[in-house]
């Protein structure tokens, strides 16, 4: 075989491996907080322990990337190629980058609430048992004058 030969057939294989390289885009995928990140068309996936995914895409493609919060997130916002807090969807003519942010839902508006103060009132003496069946020492003498009027 000849070297033109070699390299013609180096170059037909080579061609469309480069082609496909060249056409195809980038999106890359940060993460704050927890939740799902996945594409439509699939590809890229980033899970909960995720903080960056990235996935390739004809150039051309419309893509559009859902965000879908862990139990006790919730959605916050996009950022860089998509903006806002509502859908978000890419023309993949250049690689493009998106931010995703996640935001802890918490039921306490106040996650470290203060202490309460100490109670003024002076702590209140148990009372102690008595010889007359149990009742506390203080009764008994009430105890003894209604059971014995005498």
């Amino acid at each position: 075989m000849s070297i033109r030969l070699v390299a013609l057939l180096a170059l037909m294989w080579a061609a469309p491996t480069a082609y496909a390289q060249l056409n195809e885009q980038v999106l890359f995928v940060a993460k704050e907080g927890q939740g799902l990140i996945t594409t439509r068309p699939s590809g890229l996936f980033c899970g909960i322990g995720c903080t960056a995914a990235s996935a390739g895409f004809d150039f051309g493609d419309l893509v559009e990337v859902r965000a879908q919060p862990a139990l006790g997130w919730e959605f916050d916002s996009w950022s860089g190629s998509c903006s806002g807090n509502q859908d978000c969807e890419v023309i993949m003519i250049s690689s493009r980058t998106v931010g995703v942010t996640f935001t802890r839902i918490n039921s306490d508006p106040d996650p470290d609430p203060p202490t309460d103060p100490p109670d003024p009132s002076p702590p209140q003496d148990n009372p102690e048992p008595s010889d007359q069946g149990g009742a506390p020492a203080r009764i008994t003498p009430i105890i003894n004058l209604i059971l014995n009027p005498d």
